[in-house]
């Protein structure tokens, strides 16, 4: 559980968003950093604390069922089921933009989709499958950005940034808002709870982990990124941190950032249609959705159709390869 939780929120915004919000925070962004994940961290001990009290699919829609039940309960589902939609196709995208830098000849737009069809088969095939795939893929992305944080700490050529907003606080502020969507995707674990054994100790165990471990491990990318190049040569930059890579390691560096936010995005493609087929199949057995949603594979016991339709909605909004617009979207519709 652990793992989905890390792996749903390390997703590709952060190997692609840190030009942009460095030209708004400037350095700064390191303190941005360290205050999205301290609101991250209040917002997930509500989910751990919740999610230990009701561990049944469905995550923020079961808690405000429980809690008000009605229209707030269905808005509530609504948001959380659109979210996910977006945070696939932010995750999918980011992916395919990846793929671009490395191979020019490939469409981003095209590889999006392919990734997205590729997790759909594999959340269709039952949740075994798709906890071994995402425990495989955090192992080894865990491994390259310790590898990256350490040997950036360790350069003799880095610098210790000195923090410096040029836009002030409110710089700093619409960085914070531009960046949280790269804490989203732990909430994964709260919504497939119900499939998670002993959900009153492992639920909030993995989530307060999870919550903690991405907060050092951005606050450190962060902090390396600005040891070693400045926020202006960020800017221009399709993939920012492979960018910095390729300045203290060389190629083999920008190469494992590469594969790491490859790794990234799909992990997050992965939880993002899991929780979306979750959130559609709890609200499908109250009548909030099409009752076919709430139907199980013949053999494989998961919700397929609901797996489907997020799916084909994530790919339609792939497609567009609007990546400030999905990630504004995405942070809207998870605050």
């Amino acid at each position: 559980a652990t793992m989905m939780g890390i792996g749903g929120a390390i997703c590709s915004g952060v190997f692609v968003t840190l030009g942009y919000a460095a030209s708004l925070a400037g350095t700064a962004l390191i303190a941005a950093m360290v205050l999205c994940g301290i609101i991250n961290l209040f917002t997930m001990l509500s989910y751990a604390e919740l999610g230990a009290a009701l561990p049944r699919a469905g995550g923020e829609y079961t808690f405000v069922k429980a809690a008000f039940g009605g229209f707030i309960s269905f808005a509530t589902g609504w948001f959380e089921w659109i979210s996910n939609i977006f945070y696939a196709a932010f995750s999918a995208v980011g992916f395919g933009n990846l793929m671009y830098y490395v191979f020019p000849a490939f469409d981003a737009s095209i590889i999006a989709i392919v990734a997205i069809t590729i997790f759909t088969i594999i959340n269709i095939k039952g949740i075994m499958a798709t906890g071994r795939t995402q425990t495989i893929l955090v192992v080894v992305l865990l491994g390259i950005l310790i590898v990256f944080v350490m040997a950036g700490l360790l350069n003799t050529r880095a610098v210790v940034p000195m923090l410096s907003a040029p836009r002030g606080i409110m710089g700093v502020l619409r960085a914070s808002a531009y960046i949280f969507v790269i804490y989203l995707g732990g909430e994964v674990i709260a919504a497939a709870q119900a499939e998670v054994k002993n959900p009153d100790k492992n639920i909030p165990r993995a989530i307060l982990l999870s919550t903690l471990s991405l907060l050092l491990i951005y606050t450190f990318i962060a902090y390396v990124v600005f040891g070693i190049v400045t926020p202006e040569s960020l800017t221009a930059q399709i993939s920012p941190l492979a960018y910095v890579a390729r300045q203290f390691m060389g190629n083999l560096g920008m190469g494992m950032i590469t594969v790491a936010g490859f790794i990234a995005a799909l992990t997050s493609v992965n939880t993002s249609i899991l929780a979306q087929s979750r959130v559609a199949y709890a609200m499908a057995e109250d009548g909030f959705f099409p009752n076919w949603c709430f139907s199980l594979h013949r053999n494989f016991c998961t919700p397929h159709l609901a797996i489907l339709l997020g799916s084909i909605f994530a790919a339609t909004i792939a497609a567009t390869k609007a990546v400030n617009f999905v990630t504004y979207s995405t942070d809207f519709g998870f605050m």
